[in-house]
């Protein structure tokens, strides 16, 4: 009674293993693909956080009152942007301060040319004509004591006299000579006028940012 129940199992199983075995051994389609040259896509997931590579600080050597702020914090600014707006009260002085100051310098530099040049000449034409005069009057009292007719104070007086007019015809000559073209005195004339000119360029570079 068990064999036939047994039987039919076997062959369902050995039909089954048939199956299996023809399924394996069949053959099958292969796929082909074709070999193309492309580029080469690289995607990288990453999270980060964004920084400048630098901070810069602006500020201002200026006190003043600010009248007006034309950016915010962190705000991208151009090249002669103006940033902020000061009350121009000091900045006007100073740049009317230096205007005063380069005209003077300049009035200066003239005066050399109209009087300090000419006038310096006509004190070394008088300096040397007053050395002459104290020349010839040593040269009289040298004679005159010499005979007898004047004591010998009156020719000290004579070599002190001729000595003084000696030295300013030295200062006549030194002055005549600073107050020329190319002398001390329009050097120091022309470095005046520079001076005053920088001063007065920077007073209105810095009155520009003012209202």
């Amino acid at each position: 009674m068990t064999l036939p129940r047994i039987r039919p199992l076997w062959i369902v199983l050995a039909l089954v293993l048939a199956a299996a075995a023809f399924l394996l051994t069949r053959p099958r389609e292969a796929e082909v693909a074709v070999v193309q040259k492309r580029a080469l896509t690289q995607s990288v997931v990453a999270t980060g956080r964004a920084a400048t590579p630098a901070r810069i600080e602006l500020g201002s050597q200026i006190t003043a009152i600010a009248t007006e702020v034309s950016v915010r914090e962190g705000e991208r600014v151009t090249r002669g942007q103006e940033l902020v707006r000061l009350k121009a009260d000091d900045a006007r002085a100073a740049v009317e301060q230096a205007r005063g100051a380069l005209a003077e310098a300049q009035a200066r530099a003239r005066q050399l040319d109209a009087v300090a040049e000419p006038v310096s000449e006509q004190a070394l034409r008088q300096a040397e004509a007053n050395l002459r005069v104290a020349k010839a009057e040593l040269e009289r009292a040298q004679r005159l004591v010499a005979q007898g007719f004047f004591s010998p104070s009156r020719l000290d007086d004579a070599k002190r006299n001729h000595d003084n007019a000696l030295a300013a015809v030295s200062s006549a000559r030194a002055q005549r000579e600073s107050n020329r073209s190319g002398g001390s005195e329009r050097v120091a004339a022309q470095a005046r006028i520079g001076q005053a000119q920088a001063a007065l360029e920077s007073a209105q570079a810095s009155a520009r940012c003012w209202c």
